[in-house]
């Protein structure tokens, strides 16, 4: 991780859960991080919070505020970026958002923010992140979208999450993409993929509010991972070395 030391990246989603640790980890290795979230208070607890466990290391946290349905948000958040930090070397695209709506049945405004969230926010942060490795001619930097083990396969158990698969399914297709539109263009900033299969995290209480009981009761008889499992993934993705192109990794807890 010496290259990244001191060095600008953006994490997605950095209020909890996955965001979050991937915002902890990349900080106490010595980055500059921003993390964007809808609730800014949680991510400046979690600088606190590391200040508190070795005040002898510098912590770079930085929080901003962001509703990625709103591009107008976004935008100024790349802004500010910009503004404060005039590169950006690293971009986690990590917010997601699902709802177990069905295919045959599903509410379409719940399909349009998962669409608009796990898709088009993404889309958009990637081609604004580019823009700002552009400007300082960065050459190295790192572009790594989370995914889901959902997106790569189907099973009959997981019919409230369809769509929310379909989304994810996009996101490895447009992850692809830009590996080759970057290639074709000669540039060396790499992209990848993390696909991790059950976290135990906040995502499932978003998802079904009002169960708390029952999704605590799967959690603990079911094999699940931690949300440091992922971004342990995201730190051995960035620790390869250059010449090592991270595609997709796909991983889940072990049976």
């Amino acid at each position: 991780m010496e290259r990244w030391n001191g060095r600008v990246a953006l994490v997605t989603g950095a209020s909890t859960g996955i965001g979050n640790a991937i915002a902890k980890q990349l900080a106490l290795h010595g980055m500059r991080v921003i993390g964007c979230g809808r609730d800014v208070s949680k991510i400046q607890e979690t600088e606190s919070d590391l200040l508190k466990l070795d005040s002898s290391k510098k912590i770079d946290l930085y929080a901003i505020k962001c509703d990625l349905r709103n591009e107008q948000d976004i935008l100024a958040m790349f802004d500010d970026i910009g503004n404060k930090y005039g590169r950006l070397d690293i971009c986690i695209n990590n917010a997601g958002i699902a709802f177990p709506e069905r295919l045959m049945s599903g509410d379409t405004e719940k399909w349009r923010e998962m669409f608009e969230v796990n898709v088009l926010a993404l889309s958009i942060c990637t081609r604004e992140c580019l823009k700002l490795m552009k400007t300082d001619e960065l050459d190295d930097g790192h572009i790594i979208n989370i995914g889901s083990l959902t997106g790569h396969m189907i099973k009959k158990e997981w019919s409230d999450v369809y769509f929310y698969s379909g989304t994810k399914a996009m996101v490895k297709t447009l992850t692809d993409g830009l590996r080759h539109e970057l290639r074709e263009s000669g540039s060396n900033i790499q992209v990848s993929m993390i696909s991790p299969g059950a976290v135990m995290s906040e995502f499932q209480h978003r998802m079904y509010p009002g169960h708390r009981e029952e999704i605590l009761a799967y959690q603990q008889n079911h094999q699940m991972m931690t949300v440091n499992d992922v971004a342990d993934m995201v730190l051995y993705i960035l620790k390869a070395p250059p010449r090592v192109r991270m595609y997709d990794a796909i991983f889940g807890p072990k049976d």
